[in-house]
């Protein structure tokens, strides 16, 4: 039997350092082949060509419980031994991190796909919401 898979889950308003992740990570996962860290901001315009201000972002008090057995199956599906995601709470300017995601795993197919799925798991968790706030 493997062993079951390592997630950290935080939601805050201080951004974490991608070195950081890193290091975590590779800690959490020493013999690993692979470590990936994307890093998600709020674009400077919006879909429809509108300048951003920035996202207002929040959160329900069960989301990081909800994303983390979410991201818990995620890892044990892409054979990742650990992930870390991270998501902004509160206000955050265009340019600023709005998502630190971090995996650790054997190969880089299973990293970059359990990342994937991490992201797109994280925009779509209805217990967190982003409002974006444009200047026009």
């Amino acid at each position: 039997m493997s062993e079951e898979p390592r997630v950290l889950v935080e939601i805050s308003s201080s951004a974490p350092n991608p070195l950081d992740v890193i290091k975590l990570l590779r800690s959490m996962c020493s013999d690993c082949g692979a470590v990936t860290v994307y890093l998600g901001v709020v674009k400077p315009f919006s879909s429809c060509g509108s300048r951003v201000k920035g996202i207002e972002v929040s959160a329900d008090p069960s989301a990081a419980e909800e994303l983390r057995r979410a991201c818990l199956e995620i890892a044990r599906s892409c054979g990742c031994r650990a992930l870390y995601v991270w998501h902004r709470e509160g206000f955050a300017e265009s340019g600023a991190e709005l998502a630190v995601i971090g995996a650790a795993a054997m190969t880089r197919h299973q990293v970059l796909e359990c990342v994937r799925r991490a992201v797109d798991t994280v925009k779509s968790l209805g217990a967190i919401r982003r409002r974006e706030i444009t200047l026009e």
